[in-house]
């Protein structure tokens, strides 16, 4: 077993043996999220790719869990195999950090595979507080550090980490936060606005349909030959309405496409659309020169 010379290795020949464990410098939380964040960047490229193939293989239902699967035994794969065989990932060796065992040496097979599994499961588990905790715990270790018997040191106990580190760090998880809060406004704004623009389509439709009674009340109870006002387009993501008549004119059904959910379309029919809610149907429905509203194919209209 290697001895715990290892920890304050020197390039120079005839370097002195290792200092005692006093001088030993354990890294806290703020230069392992430095770290953590370094890797998440060197997984990116790699990540993407698989959701990239993942989208054009088209596992149906399955593609996000397939993704995301896969996704984790990449992550995981990378950190067991840094940590294996250079007792660091990318992101610790660019800041200088080490993974041992409580001991000092060389950590086993067994403690990394423990470590990057049951560990970091606990410790995500926690809340993350199982991370948070290399930050104030005896020789600061985090909680998958104290399932696995390991530590995380700095190379060189006298090299100073650059303050920038530790500022980056710092300032990453208020970004972080805020992009998360800033996804879920726009998400909500985004919902709200389609919410407003179906009802606008809702309205428009009756619009349309009023105007379909007066149209037939003028040409001999016949829809034969109406068209309705380029007005009643106005809303971009519906388009023109799409006017179904039956081939003796006397049934006629109006659909606009739903913004909330764009496979769907709002039908009506100028008889019953001042009695009956608007209904919804498939594209399908519609491209089927259906002229009325209470096919089996129709589900009920959106809130």
């Amino acid at each position: 077993m290697e001895n715990k010379t290892e920890l304050q290795n020197s390039n120079q020949e005839g370097a002195s043996p290792a200092a005692p464990q006093a001088q030993v410098k354990y890294a806290g939380f703020w230069i392992r999220w430095a770290a953590y964040f370094i890797d998440c960047l060197v997984l990116f490229i790699p990540q993407a790719i698989i959701n990239g193939v993942f989208s054009i293989a088209n596992f149906g239902a399955m593609q996000k869990v397939a993704s995301s699967l896969a996704g984790f035994l990449l992550v995981w794969a990378y950190y067991v195999y840094m940590t294996n065989n250079y007792q660091a990932t990318l992101g610790k060796k660019a800041l200088g950090l080490k993974v041992f065992s409580d001991k000092l040496e060389r950590p086993t097979l067994n403690q990394v595979l423990l470590r990057e599994t049951v560990g970091k499961i606990v410790s995500m588990l926690t809340l993350l507080i199982g991370y948070i905790m290399a930050g104030f715990t005896d020789r600061k270790r985090a909680l998958h550090d104290m399932i696995a018997s390991t530590v995380v040191v700095y190379d060189d106990p006298n090299k100073k980490t650059p303050v920038w580190i530790f500022v980056v760090a710092a300032i990453l998880p208020i970004i972080a936060i805020f992009g998360i809060l800033a996804s879920i406004v726009l998400v909500s704004l985004s919902s709200a606005r389609g919410k407003a623009q179906d009802a606008g389509i809702k309205s428009t439709l009756a619009s349309v349909n009023v105007s379909a009674l007066i149209y037939a009340d003028d040409n001999n109870f016949s829809y034969t030959g109406y068209v309705p006002q380029a007005s009643a387009g106005s809303i971009a993501c519906s388009g023109q309405p799409i006017v179904n008549i039956s081939t003796d004119g006397k049934q006629m059904a109006v659909f606009m496409r739903s913004c909330q959910k764009s496979d769907k379309y709002f039908c009506g029919n100028p008889e019953t659309s001042l009695i009956t809610e608007t209904a919804e149907v498939s594209e399908s429905y519609v491209k089927s020169g259906a002229t009325i509203c209470n096919s089996s194919d129709i589900t009920p209209a959106l809130p």
